[in-house]
Order: structure tokens, then C-alpha cells, then sequence
């Protein structure tokens, strides 16, 4: 059973679920209460009623998953939001976006993490036929022939009553490597989230490929650093889609005798990192991202400087561009915030050639109404801040897309 509502969408909390008035039971919202405990913001929290805030993905409950998806346009239907948010998704994992999504996909009909996972399993088979990657790696180990170096300082110590032993330092060709080992991770969170019976056996059947890899911790999994290189540029595409489902904010907890499990993924930081992302196609190295080298305040003298100022995007063009953008996944009402303008005031005062503060926000009904051009008064040149709503609907047309972003920077 799957419950799909939007952002900033209620859903009641009532004796027993009922999908069709989006109302799940109070043992349910009695699991959201736990998942969400770590102040990450997920929900806010009504009598009778939770509403989803910027954190979009779904939370696996026994018998239900509630799907949660963004608010990206006004009239769009569950089937395209899934489809805009997983080009959103590509482009800001620098995942190539140039193919059709599988065709086999009914976004009507599947949740937006199911659909991941398909994608994923799609590459990963792929991976599998073509054999997983072997690399070498440092072994050390108490071996009867010598191979590469004697550690003579261990050796000495666990061999010298045993003249048959070589305790050696050596390079070994094994498919037990980071890039394996990060997949059966990935493979692993999965199954854990997906409730798709499909799914779940190619994630089964793909995880037997990788009996053999060692099962990493979550510490274990920080401290991976894949570089890709001519050698491994096979694997980009998969360990991309790994960084997307594991960038996302995961929790997996036991409540009695049921598992319950989530993925979520923050919506600011997706729509933050497309938008460079996008306008980087256009600007390539005339654009910076959370460049931050300025400072708000300094001492009299100069020398110390205090409250270091990291716009999402600096643009500096030959086209005369020299202006900081901040996107903010917000649904406005009446008119920017004050915080967010206090921001971009900050931006043009301290910047050194910025003129312009572009604040964008996802274009709906009533973002349209607060988009404009302004003036900041506290400050002796002219400087101004634009506000501008960005038209998701377009994203996939990446023609129209790009000549829509340049649009909202005149």
C-alpha cells in the first residue's frame, strides 16, 4: 500500500490508515515521530496532523510506504514531478541524462525510490555481465612462500620459531575493493526501502555477485574515495547513482518485531546543486560555487576578518554578469523573507564587484506574484536584487531550459 502526498501537503493522523483521506494511524505516526527525532526538520508537527517539509522520498512502514514528492509545479501530475525530480537528480549527480529513462517505468504507477531502483538495477546488471572490476590493494599477510616484501619487524616477532613462515607486504589483484564494496552497500540500503517485489529480486539476485566482498559499516563507508580513471570509467554512472541513494538521509530501525526503514533526500540542497549545475553548462568556469573567500566584517586595522560570506553561485561574465544567486526551495507568500534579503544585502555590500543579488525560488501560483526587481537603500552605489522563480516544468527541454535561465538573470 503506498500513500503519496506532497510537501507542505497534511496528512491526519487518525485510529487506523486510510489512503484515500491521506491518514495514516497513530502507531504510524508514533514510527515517523522516531525517524524524525534527530531535528532534521522532516515534518512539522499538528494536533492530529503532520505536514512534510523540504525532505522528499518515502518512509517504508509495516503494510505502507508514504511517499513523499516536491511541490515543483502547481499543476503537475505525481507521474511528472517523478519524472522532473529524477532529471533533477541526474543532473546534479553528473549522471548522463541524454537517454530516455527506462521505458519499462510507469511513473503513474511507481513510487519515485522503486523507480531509482530501477534505474540503478539497470546499470548494475549491465556492470555484472560485463564482470566486476578487479584492483589491487596492499595485503598484509603470514604466508609459507615470499611474496613482494618481509615486514621484517612482524615477522621476527610472530615467526621465529617458525623458519616455514614469511610475514610479507604485497599487492594483490581482488575484486574485494572500494568500488565493489560500496555497491553491495548500496545494494544492501535498498533492499532495505524498497517494498517493489521486482525489485527486491534483482536486488537478491544481484547482491550473490558479491559474496565475496567484504560488508562495510556506515564509518567504513565515509572514508571510501573512489577517483575514476581511464581504467575504471565503466563503473562512473553506477557509483554516481550509489552517491545519490547514499547522499540521501537514511535511517533503518526496529520498533517491536517490525523494521521500518526511510530514504529521503533534501530538496534545497537537490535544487541548490541543479541550478549550479545547469547554469554551469551555460557559464563553465565563469561561474563559482560557494566560493568563500569574502567576509562580512573585518577589525579597524584590516588584518582580521569575521563572518565569512558562501553564496551558492558567483557569475562573472564578459557579458558583464557580476552577481551572486542563492536558491531557495521555499514556498512563498507574500514576499521573499526578510532573512533571505538580509542575505543578498549582505552579498552586494561585501563582495567586491557584485552588483546584482538574484534570489530564486521553484515557480508556483504565488511565486509569481513576488517576482520582480528591486533596490537596496542602505548602500551609496546602485545595487540591486532580483527575485525569480524558476520553471521546473521546462527542466527536461534542456534548450528551452537554458534560454529560461538566462532569462531570469536580465
Amino acid at each position: 500500500m503506498i500513500l503519496t502526498v506532497l510537501e507542505h501537503e497534511k496528512i491526519y493522523v487518525g485510529n487506523k490508515r486510510d489512503v484515500a483521506k491521506k491518514q495514516i494511524s497513530k502507531a504510524d505516526v508514533e514510527a515517523i515521530r522516531v525517524i524524525d527525532i534527530n531535528n532534521k526538520g522532516i515534518f512539522k508537527w499538528g494536533n492530529r496532523y503532520i505536514i512534510p517539509q523540504q525532505w522528499v522520498g518515502i518512509i517504508s512502514l509495516p503494510g505502507l510506504s508514504l511517499e513523499i514528492l516536491p511541490k515543483v509545479s502547481d499543476l503537475y501530475s505525481d507521474a511528472e514531478i517523478k519524472e522532473t525530480l529524477l532529471y533533477m537528480f541526474k543532473v546534479a549527480h553528473n549522471i548522463p541524462t541524454k537517454k530516455n529513462v527506462n521505458a519499462k517505468v510507469d511513473f503513474s504507477k511507481n513510487g519515485l525510490i522503486e523507480i531509482l531502483i530501477s534505474n540503478y538495477l539497470e546499470k548494475l546488471e549491465h556492470y555484472i555481465r560485463e564482470g566486476l572490476l578487479y584492483s589491487y590493494r596492499k595485503v598484509t599477510k603470514n604466508i609459507s612462500t615470499v611474496k613482494g616484501s618481509i615486514v621484517f619487524s612482524k615477522h621476527i616477532n610472530k615467526n621465529a620459531m617458525n623458519p616455514t613462515r614469511f610475514f610479507c607486504k604485497y599487492s594483490k589483484l581482488d575484486v574485494d575493493n572500494d568500488v565493489n564494496r560500496l555497491i553491495k552497500y548500496t545494494i544492501i540500503e535498498m533492499k532495505k526501502v524498497s517494498r517493489d517485489f521486482s525489485n527486491i529480486k534483482r536486488l537478491n539476485t544481484t547482491l550473490v555477485y558479491f559474496e565475496e566482498i567484504d560488508k562495510i559499516t556506515e564509518h567504513q563507508l565515509e572514508n571510501i574515495n573512489i577517483q575514476i580513471n581511464r581504467v575504471n570509467s565503466r563503473i562512473k554512472e553506477l557509483v554516481e547513482y550509489s552517491n545519490l541513494f547514499l547522499e540521501g538521509y537514511t535511517v533503518s530501525l526496529s520498533n517491536g518485531n517490525n523494521s521500518i526503514s526511510s530514504m529521503l533526500f533534501d530538496m534545497n540542497k537537490i535544487f541548490e546543486v541543479f541550478i549550479y549545475k545547469s547554469y554551469k553548462k551555460i557559464f563553465g568556469t565563469k561561474i563559482l560555487y560557494q566560493e568563500g573567500k569574502n567576509y562580512l566584517i573585518s577589525d579597524k586595522t584590516g588584518t582580521k576578518k569575521k563572518v565569512k560570506l558562501q553564496p551558492d553561485i558567483l557569475i562573472n561574465t564578459s557579458k558583464g554578469f557580476n552577481m551572486v544567486v542563492d536558491t531557495k526551495w521555499k514556498v512563498i507568500k507574500s514576499f521573499a523573507k526578510e532573512s533571505d534579503v538580509y542575505q543578498m544585502n549582505a552579498y552586494v555590500s561585501a563582495i567586491p564587484k557584485v552588483d546584482v543579488a538574484v534570489l530564486m525560488y521553484p515557480k508556483t501560483l504565488k511565486t509569481d506574484y513576488v517576482v520582480g526587481d528591486y533596490k537596496f537603500y542602505n548602500v551609496s552605489t546602485n545595487k540591486e536584487l532580483k527575485i525569480r522563480a524558476v520553471d521546473l516544468s521546462i527542466a527536461k527541454d534542456e534548450t528551452l531550459f537554458k534560454t529560461h535561465l538566462l532569462d531570469l538573470l536580465i
